[in-house]
Protein backbone atom coordinates (compact mmCIF):
# COMPACT_ATOMS: atom_id res chain seq x y z
CA UNK A 1 0.00 0.00 0.00
CA UNK A 2 2.80 2.49 0.79
CA UNK A 3 4.71 1.79 -2.23
CA UNK A 4 1.22 2.46 -4.39
CA UNK A 5 1.11 5.63 -2.42
CA UNK A 6 4.45 6.80 -3.23
CA UNK A 7 4.46 5.78 -6.91
CA UNK A 8 0.92 7.62 -7.39
CA UNK A 9 2.51 10.35 -5.58
CA UNK A 10 6.05 10.55 -7.96
CA UNK A 11 3.59 10.36 -11.11
CA UNK A 12 1.61 13.42 -9.87
CA UNK A 13 5.12 15.03 -9.31
CA UNK A 14 6.02 14.26 -12.36
CA UNK A 15 3.17 15.76 -14.53
CA UNK A 16 3.83 19.31 -12.57
CA UNK A 17 7.01 19.47 -13.10
CA UNK A 18 6.31 18.96 -17.00
CA UNK A 19 3.80 21.73 -16.41
CA UNK A 20 6.41 23.90 -15.04
CA UNK A 21 9.05 23.13 -17.52
CA UNK A 22 7.49 23.12 -20.64
CA UNK A 23 7.50 20.97 -23.81
CA UNK A 24 10.81 21.73 -25.27
CA UNK A 25 12.60 21.97 -22.39
CA UNK A 26 11.05 18.26 -21.30
CA UNK A 27 11.67 17.40 -24.77
CA UNK A 28 15.39 18.31 -24.42
CA UNK A 29 15.37 16.15 -21.52
CA UNK A 30 13.92 13.48 -22.97
CA UNK A 31 16.02 12.96 -25.71
CA UNK A 32 18.99 13.71 -23.61
CA UNK A 33 17.83 10.57 -21.40
CA UNK A 34 17.17 8.11 -24.28
CA UNK A 35 20.59 8.92 -25.83
CA UNK A 36 22.07 8.33 -21.95
CA UNK A 37 19.65 5.13 -21.96
CA UNK A 38 20.70 3.35 -24.89
CA UNK A 39 24.36 4.13 -24.06
CA UNK A 40 23.64 2.69 -20.24
CA UNK A 41 21.77 0.01 -22.41
CA UNK A 42 24.87 -0.85 -24.60
CA UNK A 43 27.47 -0.74 -21.90
CA UNK A 44 25.18 -2.28 -18.47
CA UNK A 45 26.05 -5.98 -19.04
CA UNK A 46 29.75 -5.47 -19.96
CA UNK A 47 30.52 -2.52 -16.88
CA UNK A 48 27.59 -5.03 -14.76
CA UNK A 49 30.02 -7.75 -15.23
CA UNK A 50 33.06 -5.93 -13.91
CA UNK A 51 31.34 -4.88 -10.85
CA UNK A 52 30.27 -8.00 -10.24
CA UNK A 53 33.10 -9.79 -10.39
CA UNK A 54 35.30 -6.46 -8.68
CA UNK A 55 32.66 -6.05 -5.60
CA UNK A 56 30.19 -8.69 -5.41
CA UNK A 57 31.61 -11.59 -5.86
CA UNK A 58 30.49 -13.54 -2.79
CA UNK A 59 27.19 -11.63 -2.46
CA UNK A 60 23.87 -13.38 -3.09
CA UNK A 61 20.68 -12.55 -4.73
CA UNK A 62 17.14 -13.35 -6.09
CA UNK A 63 14.24 -12.09 -7.57
CA UNK A 64 11.21 -11.21 -5.89
CA UNK A 65 8.78 -10.31 -8.61
CA UNK A 66 6.09 -13.04 -9.14
CA UNK A 67 7.13 -13.52 -12.66
CA UNK A 68 10.64 -13.81 -14.27
CA UNK A 69 11.69 -15.00 -17.55
CA UNK A 70 13.23 -18.71 -17.58
CA UNK A 71 16.67 -16.96 -19.15
CA UNK A 72 16.78 -15.17 -15.76
CA UNK A 73 16.10 -17.68 -13.40
CA UNK A 74 19.76 -18.59 -12.07
CA UNK A 75 20.42 -14.86 -13.04
CA UNK A 76 19.89 -12.32 -10.27
CA UNK A 77 23.53 -11.21 -8.96
CA UNK A 78 24.18 -10.55 -12.41
CA UNK A 79 21.05 -8.72 -13.07
CA UNK A 80 21.53 -6.88 -9.91
CA UNK A 81 25.19 -5.51 -11.17
CA UNK A 82 24.10 -4.53 -14.36
CA UNK A 83 21.08 -2.45 -13.20
CA UNK A 84 23.65 -0.90 -10.87
CA UNK A 85 25.87 0.10 -13.64
CA UNK A 86 22.80 1.18 -15.55
CA UNK A 87 22.15 2.91 -12.83
CA UNK A 88 25.96 4.80 -12.32
CA UNK A 89 26.52 5.01 -16.53
CA UNK A 90 22.67 7.32 -16.28
CA UNK A 91 23.59 8.96 -13.24
CA UNK A 92 26.79 10.21 -15.07
CA UNK A 93 24.76 11.35 -18.16
CA UNK A 94 22.46 13.16 -16.31
CA UNK A 95 24.76 15.48 -14.79
CA UNK A 96 25.77 16.84 -18.45
CA UNK A 97 22.48 16.43 -19.34
CA UNK A 98 21.26 19.20 -17.09
CA UNK A 99 23.64 22.08 -17.78
CA UNK A 100 22.27 21.54 -21.60
CA UNK A 101 18.33 21.27 -21.10
CA UNK A 102 19.14 25.06 -18.27
CA UNK A 103 19.42 26.74 -21.67
CA UNK A 104 15.74 26.73 -22.97
CA UNK A 105 13.82 27.81 -20.32
CA UNK A 106 12.59 31.03 -21.86
CA UNK A 107 10.00 29.59 -23.79
CA UNK A 108 7.31 29.54 -20.88
CA UNK A 109 7.57 32.85 -20.35
CA UNK A 110 5.54 33.60 -24.12
CA UNK A 111 1.58 33.82 -23.11
CA UNK A 112 -0.33 31.51 -24.93
CA UNK A 113 2.37 29.27 -26.60
CA UNK A 114 3.90 29.45 -23.03
CA UNK A 115 0.80 27.36 -21.59
CA UNK A 116 0.33 25.19 -24.73
CA UNK A 117 4.18 24.18 -24.17
CA UNK A 118 3.76 23.42 -20.29
CA UNK A 119 0.68 20.96 -21.10
CA UNK A 120 2.44 18.89 -23.63
CA UNK A 121 5.61 19.01 -21.10
CA UNK A 122 3.40 17.54 -18.85
CA UNK A 123 2.26 15.13 -20.47
CA UNK A 124 5.63 14.24 -21.61
CA UNK A 125 7.60 14.19 -18.34
CA UNK A 126 4.76 11.76 -17.23
CA UNK A 127 5.74 9.17 -19.77
CA UNK A 128 9.54 9.60 -18.73
CA UNK A 129 9.01 9.43 -15.28
CA UNK A 130 7.26 6.43 -15.68
CA UNK A 131 9.69 4.27 -17.44
CA UNK A 132 12.48 5.39 -15.05
CA UNK A 133 9.96 3.93 -12.15
CA UNK A 134 9.69 1.13 -14.60
CA UNK A 135 13.45 0.77 -14.35
CA UNK A 136 14.08 1.27 -10.64
CA UNK A 137 11.12 -1.35 -9.78
CA UNK A 138 13.59 -4.08 -11.94
CA UNK A 139 16.51 -2.73 -10.23
CA UNK A 140 15.37 -3.17 -6.95
CA UNK A 141 12.93 -6.35 -7.20
CA UNK A 142 15.89 -8.18 -6.81
CA UNK A 143 16.71 -6.69 -2.86
CA UNK A 144 16.25 -9.49 -0.31
CA UNK A 145 14.75 -7.45 2.06
CA UNK A 146 11.20 -8.38 3.79
CA UNK A 147 9.63 -5.00 3.85
CA UNK A 148 10.61 -4.15 0.26
CA UNK A 149 9.39 -7.64 -0.81
CA UNK A 150 5.98 -7.52 0.37
CA UNK A 151 5.30 -3.94 -0.84
CA UNK A 152 6.39 -4.82 -3.77
CA UNK A 153 4.85 -8.45 -4.11
CA UNK A 154 1.39 -6.21 -2.33
CA UNK A 155 1.43 -3.32 -4.79
CA UNK A 156 -0.91 -3.95 -7.74
CA UNK A 157 0.19 -0.53 -9.46
CA UNK A 158 4.28 -2.33 -9.30
CA UNK A 159 3.41 -5.56 -10.36
CA UNK A 160 1.72 -3.99 -13.09
CA UNK A 161 4.04 -1.65 -14.17
CA UNK A 162 6.70 -4.50 -13.43
CA UNK A 163 4.59 -7.06 -15.67
CA UNK A 164 2.82 -4.95 -18.30
CA UNK A 165 4.54 -2.25 -19.22
CA UNK A 166 4.50 -2.68 -22.97
CA UNK A 167 7.93 -4.22 -24.75
CA UNK A 168 10.22 -3.27 -21.48
CA UNK A 169 8.76 -5.97 -19.73
CA UNK A 170 9.86 -8.57 -21.78
CA UNK A 171 13.10 -7.16 -23.14
CA UNK A 172 14.80 -5.74 -20.15
CA UNK A 173 16.06 -9.06 -19.61
CA UNK A 174 17.61 -9.45 -22.94
CA UNK A 175 19.15 -6.16 -22.49
CA UNK A 176 21.10 -6.69 -18.46
CA UNK A 177 21.69 -10.90 -19.40
CA UNK A 178 23.54 -11.98 -21.88
CA UNK A 179 24.98 -15.27 -22.28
Amino acid sequence: MLLTILLLLVLLAAWVRGYRNGLLRTFVRMVGRILIWVIAILLAHRFGVWLMDTFFSSATAQYGATTVPDIAKDTALQFMASGIAFGLITMIGYFILRSVENGVKFLNHIPVIGWINRLLGAILNLIIIYILIFFILQIFQTWQVTWWQDQLTNSKLAQWILTQTPFLSSEIYQWWIRQ
